[in-house]
């Protein structure tokens, strides 16, 4: 045994470039796994806000086209003309637009190639992980990493961790894939910058995806402290001469971005928001709040290692209101102090667990209400690019498992060590179980999750299992099933699903009393039941709460309209005309309204301004053709 040893010692370290052909492999394993674990995903449907970016946003809808106002307005605009002001900060993530519009331009609206194109993000976003990573940990003056797996197996975890099914399935949160995918890139230019001898086209190239991760979502601006941070960590050469072209470039990209950012995007970050389903902590004390967003740290290690009850809903109060007294929280806090002071302890070692820690804290902090409010108490997509720490990390410790068992401590970088761990890591079987148990259970909860994102109907009432404390979860449940009374084939197959709707809503206001629009979408159940009066009980609800929620005030007119009360109908028909004069419904009903009276002049006014507005609407082109031909038999 001894010879063996001495045989192994003797051999040549591997350089980065003999081990190219391992590192190939690797590569195509990741892009092969991925597509293995997320396959199933490219036969689902549009789901959650996918609406909101792709077939419901007129920008996109034009294609090629679209992409001049895409890039020029806050990202809701597409969307709705006048912008959701109810959300802080608003949003400016033009590039992951860009690509739905392009897209739908060669495709139409085809979910099937959003999905692939999403998957296919994915796996590259992997390999990049892979590539950085086997690059950042190799010695320069050795050219030999002695933790050689690593890399791969944090990608793999990364690949693998259920936590990330909602930003793969979900084809809206494609900006967190290219956001993450540009950071990485960029990474990986400014290391080359570092091991290249200063060459300049690295820096251009770093800073230019830099540019780009913002653009895709704002969260990559944290990638201003990161990178720094990763090369005073990884490289051992004086920092200071290096660090002004770092920061010149990244300040110079990152200011260039806000200036855009403030430009085309509406709302101001700190805007005070009265909506309760977009301002979680509304009515808790200060104290309270920060209880809570305490809480919600530990909620996501906890999801990071034992991802189970995953959902697309935190909303109130899936997340209930805690205490600094409370367990969760008092344990949550205990927990991120420990990791702070191994933090500190370890920051001048430049240990992996240290770097970790902060790249963790920094890439949550602008999603975690500490800095400003995010609309909700936490969301498992907010996790996509902190999670890498955890998988680097879960990786490494994976990584020394061998090392302790040959009795040789990796940091001493003995040769015997390193070379025999390298020759038959994942020939040992204490490897294999682990892999085996992590990554395969992993991979099957990923696969399983993936099958509820198949359409709205699947997802929220799998999700409302894992939320039943969440409003939004009971109104989303309700908006499907109006949704299948609508498109009922018998009159008692409707009614049961209206029902269901009004039972699911009336759940969502027992949670938030002051829910307007589960009020409005109630009296919408009711009028399909035609039950007029409950209806309208539920639209004066829905305005008492909001007075200027234009749609509850028009279907109130058309209640009037119902009971032939036609001077009451024309006045909250006008009033909803005029709180949004670009929404064409209230036209519509006006125009209703005076065909009643037998006024069709302005009749014949009000609804060719309704068909002017939105001349792809069948009722109203329909009204518009039908008092058209009113008035030619007329004549």
């Amino acid at each position: 045994m001894a010879d063996k040893k001495k045989e192994v010692v003797k051999q040549k370290p591997k350089t980065q470039n003999q081990s190219s052909g391992s590192n190939r492999f690797y590569l195509l394993l990741l892009f092969i796994f991925t597509f293995i674990i997320y396959g199933n995903t490219l036969w689902n449907d549009y789901a959650l806000d996918d609406g909101i970016v792709i077939t419901e946003n007129h920008f996109v809808q034009r294609g090629v086209s679209g992409i001049a106002d895409i890039l020029t307005h806050d990202s809701f605009t597409g969307w709705q003309k006048n912008v959701n002001n109810d959300v802080a900060g608003g949003r400016y993530r033009p590039l992951s637009l860009v690509s739905f519009a392009i897209e739908h331009s060669v495709f139409g609206n085809n979910p099937g190639a959003s999905h692939f194109v999403n998957v296919l993000l994915f796996a590259l976003l992997g390999i990049t992980i892979f590539i950085l990573l086997n690059q950042l940990l190799i010695d320069t003056q050795t050219n030999y990493s002695y933790l050689i797996h690593l890399p791969f197996l944090t990608a793999l975890l990364f690949i693998a961790h259920p936590v990330h099914t909602e930003v793969v399935a979900n084809i809206k949160s494609r900006d967190e894939i290219l956001s993450l995918l540009f950071s990485i890139v960029a990474c990986i230019y400014f290391l080359k910058f570092i091991d290249e001898e200063k060459k300049l086209k690295n820096i251009l190239f770093g800073s230019l995806f830099f540019f780009l991760s913002m653009l895709s979502k704002e969260n990559a601006i944290t990638f201003l402290i990161i990178i720094p941070l990763m090369l005073w960590f990884f490289r051992n050469e004086i920092f200071i001469k290096s660090i002004v072209p770092f920061f010149i470039s990244l300040a110079v990209t990152a200011s260039a971005f806000l200036f855009l950012r403030g430009t085309f995007s509406n709302s101001a970050i700190n805007k005070e928001v009265t909506d309760l389903m977009n301002n979680p902590f509304m009515g808790m004390s200060f104290s309270q709040k920060y209880a809570t967003i305490i809480y919600t740290f530990g909620k996501y290690l906890w999801l990071l290692i034992l991802p189970f009850h995953l959902t697309n809903d935190y909303y109130p109060y899936q997340i209930s209101i805690h205490e600094f007294s409370s367990i969760g929280t008092i344990i949550s806090l205990l927990v991120c102090v420990a990791f702070l002071i191994i933090a500190i302890i370890q920051f001048s070692k430049k240990t992996i667990f240290s770097f970790s820690i902060i790249y963790f804290s920094v890439t949550l902090s602008v999603v975690s209400n500490l800095v400003f409010p995010v609309g909700t108490f936490m969301s498992e997509r907010f996790l996509f690019m902190p999670s890498l720490a955890f998988c680097f990390v879960f990786a490494y410790i994976i990584s020394l498992v061998p090392f302790y068992k040959f009795n040789s401590f990796p940091f001493s970088k003995t040769e015997i060590s390193s070379k025999l761990i390298a020759a038959g890591f994942f020939k040992m079987r204490i490897i294999q179980l682990l892999l085996i148990i992590i990554i395969g259970s992993y991979s099957i909860k990923t696969i399983a999750r993936n099958t509820f994102w198949k359409n709205n109907f699947s997802l929220f009432t799998e999700d409302i299992n894992n939320s039943p404390n969440s409003a939004m979860a009971h109104h989303a449940v309700a908006a499907e099933y109006r949704k299948l009374g609508e498109k009922g084939k018998d009159t008692n197959t409707q009614n049961n699903f209206f029902i269901k709707a009004i039972e699911e809503d009336k759940i969502a206001i027992a949670i938030n009393p002051n829910y307007a629009q589960a009020y409005y979408n109630i009296g919408i159940s009711y009028l399909m039941l035609q039950k007029t009066h409950e209806a309208k009980a539920a639209f004066i609800k829905a305005i008492s709460i909001a007075p200027k929620y234009f749609d509850a005030i028009n279907n109130l007119g058309y209640c009037f309209i119902q009971e032939n009360k036609l001077d009451s109908a024309l006045l909250f028909c006008t009033t909803a005309s005029k709180i949004d004069t670009t929404y064409f419904r209230p036209y519509g009903m006006i125009g209703n309204i005076y065909l009643k009276k037998l006024d069709i002049e302005k009749a014949f006014y009000y609804f060719q301004k309704a068909h002017t507005l939105e001349p792809n609407d069948a009722a109203t082109t329909k009204a518009f053709k039908d008092i058209n031909a009113i008035i030619k038999n007329s004549n």
